[in-house]
């Protein structure tokens, strides 16, 4: 009898990557940061280190906030912050399939088909998030800024099921 191999599927890794680097394309200015924390969170995707993903994620995060800092309009920041939510969520995914089937088992369509889930749900949130923010005038950014604050939290709820 073999023992159980718990490192993360190929196909897991190698989407965290993707996802990680539409974020770093996303990003213009902040590329470098966001660059950073692709790496890490693709490092802590096949070393299964919850700490290093936060950080890698977080970096990423701080790429797209100087992208939209510097002038970046709605729809890179928004669709970088669809593929943040991929890869972080890729991240999650392939490590609790890692823990609990393993490496020798096939996850490609259970990767395809929760991931797909996945980016259909944050990119309807991001489309919400630029409805709201074109229907609100020039003069008022602070409700903008609210309300993506207001979706990001509806969205953390969502997440944690």
């Amino acid at each position: 009898m073999s023992a159980f191999d718990d490192r993360p599927p190929r196909a897991g890794v190698v989407l965290t990557g993707v996802f990680s680097l539409g974020v770093v394309l996303t990003t213009g200015v902040g590329a470098i940061v966001a660059l950073v924390g692709g790496v890490a969170l693709v490092a802590a995707t096949h070393t299964q280190r919850r700490l290093l993903a936060g950080v890698g994620a977080v970096c990423q995060l701080l790429g797209l906030l100087t992208a939209g800092v510097v002038g970046a309009g709605p729809v890179p920041i928004l669709t970088g912050m669809v593929l943040l939510i991929g890869a972080w969520d890729s991240h999650l995914y392939t490590s609790d399939l890692a823990r609990t089937l393993g490496r020798a088992t096939p996850t490609r369509r259970l990767l395809a088909v929760h991931l797909s889930i996945t980016v259909l749900v944050a990119t309807l949130l991001g489309a919400a998030g630029y409805v709201v923010y074109s229907s609100i005038d020039g003069g008022y950014p602070i409700g903008v800024v609210l309300s993506l604050f207001c979706g990001a939290v509806v969205l953390l709820w969502l997440s944690r099921g």
